[in-house]
This record gives structure tokens, C-alpha cells and sequence, in this order.
């Protein structure tokens, strides 16, 4: 049976570029304040997995749904799997494997929803994969298409595993990295949720690029 859980249901120059400075710092206000909630939650040891999951969800579901979305985009068609039913069955993949509680931190819990979502996806096209024979060859582009979506060079298998080592040598690389790659954040608004600069995060960055890499180049050596 699949748990239960909430869901939540978008003059002159001068004026012009203030109205669009405040846009931004709102924006950057409130993707720090998700990632606070969310590290709020984490941070609770006391409560059930099943509150966790809950939270968790409720507090990121505009995120994941946005996600969602971006990973369904590739397709013209999905009438029975539109973006609330794949963060719905990413959650509930996510609550029967266990794996809300080994989350340690926001940026891996983009991390794991996004690549339950899109195993959900493959598996939902591989089923069908029988139906409308006509259709295959648009579907099984897809299905390539998701499985090297994470980067060419990453196999998905190993990205876990990878960033996992990542985050116990380096941990401000693996936040920044899981933050932009799966978390969809700007290196702005990763600046505004770590208290980072530009220069740092973005070192950050092409460090944890670097490392993933070798780790990758000495697996497959």
C-alpha cells in the first residue's frame, strides 16, 4: 500500500530595475528558507520515518514538481504519468526502499527523488514498449535519453556511490554539486543557501566536477 501524504495543490527604468533587484532577493529568500525547512527536518532524529517523509515532501513538492516536469518534457505524450503522479510514485519508491532516512542533507535529497523519478519513468516506457508498435522507436529514444541524462560520463550506478565519498572528503563540493545538478539551483542561490561566495562556489563546483570524473576514469580503467 503506499503512504499517504500531503501534497501542496505561480513606469521607468530606474523603478524597473528595483522592482526586478527585489524580485530576485524574494527569490533567493525563499529557496534558502525551502532549504532551511528541509535541514530543519533532517536535523530531527526523534521523529518517524514516516513524518520525515512526509515533510520532506511537502516542503520541496513545488521543486520536485518543476523536475518532474523537466524530466517528462522530452516526451509529447504521457496521459497516464504527468508530474504529480511521478513525484507521488517517486515518493512512495523512495518510503518502501528505506531511503528517507539515510538523507543527510538537502542537496542528496534532490539527489535521490530525482533518480527515483526518472527509474520510474524508464520502467513505466519499457512496460509499454509492447503497445503500439509504430510508437517504439520514439519511446526507446527516450528511454537512452533519461539513462544519459545524468552526464555522459556518469554512470548512474556509480554517481551514488561517488558522491557519497565525495561528501565525506569534501563536503561543501557535494552540497554544491547535488544543489545544481539535481536540486536545479543557480550558483546564486547556492551562494544565498550556503552563505558562500561566487568564487568559492564556484570552485566548489569544478572541484566536484573534477573528482566525479576521476572516480569515474579510475572505475572504468
Amino acid at each position: 500500500m503506499k503512504p499517504n501524504y500531503p501534497l501542496l495543490s505561480g513606469s521607468s527604468a530606474n523603478e524597473l530595475d528595483l522592482l526586478m533587484e527585489e524580485s530576485g532577493r524574494s527569490a533567493h529568500a525563499s529557496v534558502g528558507a525551502e532549504l532551511e525547512e528541509l535541514q530543519r527536518v533532517l536535523a530531527n532524529r526523534w521523529c518517524s520515518a514516516h513524518w520525515r517523509a512526509q515533510q520532506l515532501t511537502e516542503i520541496a513538492y513545488r521543486r520536485l514538481y518543476g523536475i518532474a516536469a523537466s524530466l517528462l518534457g522530452f516526451s509529447s505524450g504521457t496521459p497516464t504519468l504527468g508530474p504529480t503522479a511521478l513525484v507521488s510514485e517517486g515518493y512512495a519508491k523512495m518510503f518502501c526502499a528505506g531511503q528517507f532516512k539515510e538523507i543527510r542533507d538537502p542537496g542528496h535529497f534532490y539527489a535521490r527523488f530525482t533518480l527515483s523519478m526518472k527509474h520510474i519513468i524508464i520502467d513505466y516506457f519499457r512496460s509499454k514498449q509492447t503497445e503500439k508498435q509504430g510508437r517504439n522507436w520514439r519511446r526507446q529514444d527516450w528511454i537512452e535519453h533519461l539513462e544519459a541524462s545524468v552526464d555522459p560520463m556518469f554512470a548512474e550506478l556509480d554517481l551514488l556511490d561517488a558522491l557519497a565519498m565525495l561528501a565525506e572528503r569534501h563536503p561543501n563540493c557535494a552540497v554544491a554539486f547535488e544543489l545544481q545538478f539535481f536540486g536545479r539551483l543557480t550558483v546564486t542561490e547556492i551562494m544565498h543557501s550556503t552563505g558562500h561566495n561566487r568564487s568559492q562556489v564556484e570552485a566548489d563546483l569544478r572541484f566536484a566536477k573534477a573528482f566525479l570524473r576521476v572516480q569515474f576514469a579510475a572505475q572504468s580503467s
